[in-house]
């Protein structure tokens, strides 16, 4: 409808249709075929490059994949209209959307999509590398929607890990905490029940440790390397099955006899894995498997039983166990089922090239097979009408996948999704954590759309008077954010401004800039009352800037332990060490976090010492938002009204030894250490002599260099006006 209102509009429009996948752009393309009379051309890579242009410039609508239309950007003289980008919430980082947005900025953009992002910051981004400013959500029950969509109903079926499996489990899980203990004793502390995602912020934060030379943190990531692969089993184990880990388990095994993997070597010398090899192995010959194979098999005949015209989706995370299950479920007369996986082969597992991916699609809606079992490649876009029933293998912790998988159902007809859960298992965590990531991300969404509420805001902030209001709601969304956006943004200006004059007129009051994440914080509201100035401004780094170098970083106690445990802390850190002075403030009482989240102390503790004493970074302990507002308080009066008394750097050895003397003064020189003094004042004879050296020879001095000579010349040659002079004619 929309390519039909520009093409009736502007009859030479140009519309560039972008969808992710070959597949999807010939779906795309049938369908626009279907619906208007327009010249409409198809292009992906297969075409060459050559053609491609003059396609472009011959036809109306361009239905293209973005890779080849990225490609293709450097020798491409089309202008576009319009263009659509499809499965929008791909727009991320280097994705060819954001640089063909870059490119087409003056182009109108429209951007589609079921699961656009859980955080606000996610949605925010793919708007921001789109071009697009605004949002538009449309829900099962708005009332241009209802009418068209088909009631779903989804089931959660749980099955149990037999004996023999639990034991498997509890014999890697055996070995991952005792590597978790290993890892606590070198002050790398990982709360229990963790995650691959928390293993993976650890194995980040040992190896920046790794480059600064920590001996702990070369036995530190060998250890985070063996606990990610035994974490990896465990999944499969859980959620997949006898065969998957076996098959992992191979594939380890060969990465230890040629020599590729020190963990893959820790992992097969231990004696529990060992063990749980040889159960599985006893499993494999008595055909015991996942209890969910069985499961799924049954649930698919009870389906077909009901309608043998089915058409049903299996969707599993793993290549390995899609293979398997193709398998396994071709042995059942009834069942004709098919994989369908993405283009990369992977050791045997030879993949699907995208005419083959098509075959396999049309074959499918033709009712030769009536079961596909599919990987990540069928989740998103694929239009495959009449699918009756959905199967999750296993859940998965993505809102995104989540919602692209339940979206292969439903669409003409009254659609089913059965969710295989093993039951106190990760499956269970996994659930849970898709269901409360879309329910944020539908949160979010509202939050950013601007329905109901949007008139009271713009009251609020505009302060409009009624009869315009009743005008603004006639007008299209776009102009209501525009509006919105316009006084906000001037409020905020005018707020920065006021605070900027303030300061201009008060040069003697203490100023703060805090963070706007850090508004409303007790500490910050008590910072009000002071007799300061407080500046709210984004912050890249800290919570409060107290001085033109000098950084401070609040943290609840809760949120310093958790940063400990996920990583964030140490980075964050390195950050922190951008500017000259930074502070770390812990506030609150830390003898109840360790009580109640029963955290080894050792640990919290080395991590604290590794950031006074590597990173150089002081940390002070407040009871409550009262003491840290006076904490940053006492430091901002410090640093800007205490700077006439000259501070000391270091400890002069008073003397009256020439010798210690000359030391004193030579190591007060920047980047003179006690050795390359004693040096100095050997082959100089006295500070007389070495000051009136000349720059070439200071660079010619080992241990200094051409930089370090400069600043050591200018030191002792210069006054502050001729270097200030200096730098201007610089």
């Amino acid at each position: 409808m929309l390519f039909a209102h520009f093409l009736e509009k502007k009859a030479d429009s140009k519309i560039l249709f972008l969808a992710p996948t070959k597949p999807l752009v010939d779906q795309h393309f049938e369908s626009v075929q279907k619906y208007l009379h327009a010249s409409i051309v198809s292009i992906t890579g297969t075409i060459p490059p050559k053609k491609r242009n003059k396609l472009m410039e011959d036809n109306q609508i361009i239905i293209a994949t973005p890779q080849t239309i990225a490609n293709d950007l450097p020798t491409l003289n089309v202008n576009f209209d319009l263009i659509i980008f499809d499965e929008a919430h791909k727009a991320q980082g280097l994705y060819a959307y954001t640089v063909i947005a870059k490119r087409y900025a003056k182009s109108l953009k429209v951007g589609l999509t079921a699961s656009p992002g859980t955080k606000r910051s996610e949605v925010k981004e793919v708007m921001s590398n789109l071009g697009i400013e605004n949002l538009e959500v449309k829900n099962e029950n708005d009332n241009d929607v209802s009418s068209y969509v088909q009631e779903t109903k989804t089931y959660w079926v749980k099955v149990q890990l037999p004996e023999q499996l639990q034991e498997v489990n509890k014999l890697l899980n055996e070995f991952i905490n005792e590597k978790a203990q290993q890892l606590r004793s070198m002050g790398y502390a990982l709360r229990h029940g963790f995650t691959q995602m928390e293993l993976l912020n650890m194995q980040k934060r040992i190896f920046l440790e790794l480059q600064q030379k920590n001996p702990l943190a070369y036995r530190g990531i060998s250890t985070v390397a063996a606990m990610l692969k035994v974490n990896h089993a465990v999944t499969l184990m859980e959620t997949q099955g006898v065969n998957a880990l076996k098959i992992y388990f191979d594939k380890l095994d060969q990465e230890k006899e040629d020599g590729k993997s020190k963990a893959a070597k820790t992992i097969f010398n231990d004696d529990r894995i060992k063990k749980a090899k040889y159960i599985l192995d006893g499993l494999d010959l008595m055909d015991i498997e996942h209890p969910k194979i069985r499961k799924l098999e049954d649930l698919i005949l009870q389906e077909l039983n009901k309608n043998p015209n089915q058409k049903i989706i299996v969707f599993n995370h793993y290549r390995d166990s899609v293979t398997y299950l193709e398998a396994t479920l071709n042995k059942n007369p009834l069942i004709s089922a098919k994989r369908f996986v993405g283009q990369a082969s992977k050791n045997n597992d030879k993949g699907l090239n995208q005419k083959e991916q098509k075959q396999i699609i049309d074959d499918f809606k033709e009712g030769k097979y009536n079961v596909l079992i599919a990987s990540s490649v069928a989740e998103e876009g694929l239009d495959i009408p009449q699918v009756d029933t959905i199967f999750f293998y296993e859940p998965v912790p993505s809102d995104i996948r989540t919602i692209q998988r339940k979206g292969r159902t439903g669409r003409f007809n009254t659609g089913q999704i059965f969710i295989l859960i093993t039951s106190n298992t990760r499956d269970e965590m996994f659930q849970w954590s898709a269901e409360k990531k879309e329910k944020t991300m539908h949160e979010t969404l509202q939050k950013l759309s601007h329905k109901g509420t949007l008139t009271d805001k713009i009251k609020k902030i505009a302060s409009v008077e009624d009869n315009e209001i009743v005008k603004e709601k006639e007008k299209p969304i776009i102009v209501k954010q525009h509006l919105i956006s316009e006084i906000v943004t001037e409020a905020i200006n005018e707020i920065q401004q006021e605070n900027l004059e303030s300061k201009k007129n008060n040069p003697d009051k203490i100023t703060i800039i805090v963070d706007t994440r850090e508004r409303n914080s007790l500490a910050a509201n008590e910072l009000k009352k002071k007799d300061c100035l407080t500046i709210e401004k984004q912050l890249g780094v800290g919570d409060y800037q107290v001085g033109e170098d000098t950084i401070i970083e609040r943290k609840s106690v809760n949120d310093f332990v958790n940063s400990i445990l996920d990583g964030r802390l140490f980075s964050q850190a390195i950050k922190l060490t951008s500017f000259e002075k930074a502070l770390l403030i812990v506030e609150g009482n830390f003898e109840n976090a360790f009580e109640e989240r029963n955290i080894n102390k050792q640990a919290i503790h080395g991590a604290m010492f590794s950031i006074m004493l590597e990173f150089k970074i002081p940390i002070l302990f407040a009871l409550d938002g009262f003491e840290t507002c006076e904490l940053v308080y006492e430091l901002a009066k410090r640093e800007q009204f205490k700077k006439d008394r000259p501070t000391s750097f270091r400890k002069v050895h008073k003397s009256d030894n020439l010798h210690i003397n000359q030391r004193n003064i030579m190591e007060g020189i920047p980047f003179v250490g006690a050795t390359l003094a004693e040096r100095l004042i050997k082959e100089y004879g006295s500070i007389r002599l070495f000051a009136n050296t000349s720059l070439e020879r200071l660079e010619k001095i080992d241990k200094i260099g051409e930089k370090k000579a400069k600043i050591i010349f200018d030191v002792l040659n210069k006054t502050d006006e001729e270097k200030n002079k200096e730098k201007k004619e610089d």
